[in-house]
């Protein structure tokens, strides 16, 4: 995957580049991996607008996203299998994904189907409307080949799955604007 068009001040960190090889990164990087972290609904570079705001007041419209290549088509979506549920514990339905507690985890897992939107959810378990700004982990698809894995505030305390889809969408956009506008360079259908 090529980090080339993606703004270097979104970008967090990118495998197999560190902040303590590279001061600045390339003006093209290949990665497995690229971790960017931007604000919603502009999809600014947080650390562009840390610059013109305080952490406290970015922190719940902040989005922190990790893209990653899967190994194989449709790997990404192997955590919604069977097998992977069959170490949980059925508890509800929750919006349209399914909610199972671990038999031992301070963690609540929900299930979408590998085509949604949002196909996993990692929460800490019970919501907590006294601390709004507890993270949650959100899976979606990227493509055929690549998924991202992003964190935002916790849907169940602020505008349940519709809050989190937003945000999602920025980040996609975000990406997928940089992605789409070298499709050639893009091997594996990032953003189709």
């Amino acid at each position: 995957m090529s980090a080339r068009r993606l703004a270097s001040s979104a970008i967090h960190w990118a495998d197999p580049y560190s902040q303590q090889k590279y001061k600045t990164l390339p003006s093209r990087i290949d990665v497995h991996s690229i971790a960017i972290a931007i604000v919603h609904p502009s999809g600014t570079a947080y650390s562009v607008a840390l610059k013109s705001s305080d952490s406290a007041k970015l922190r719940p419209v902040a989005n922190w996203a990790v893209i990653t290549r899967a190994d194989s088509a449709g790997a990404a979506n192997n955590a919604t299998a069977p097998t992977a549920r069959s170490r949980f514990t059925y508890v509800k339905n929750y919006e349209g994904l399914e909610m199972f507690v671990p038999k031992v985890s301070s963690f609540e897992y929900y299930f979408g189907k590998p085509t949604d939107e949002i196909w996993k959810v990692i929460c800490p378990d019970h919501p907590d409307t006294t601390r709004p700004n507890l993270f949650c982990t959100y899976y979606t698809s990227l493509g055929p080949n690549f998924y991202a894995q992003i964190d935002l505030i916790d849907f169940r305390v602020n505008g349940g799955l519709s809050f989190a889809k937003e945000r999602i969408a920025t980040v996609k956009k975000t990406v997928c604007a940089f992605a789409l506008s070298e499709p050639r360079e893009v091997e594996g259908g990032l953003c189709r």
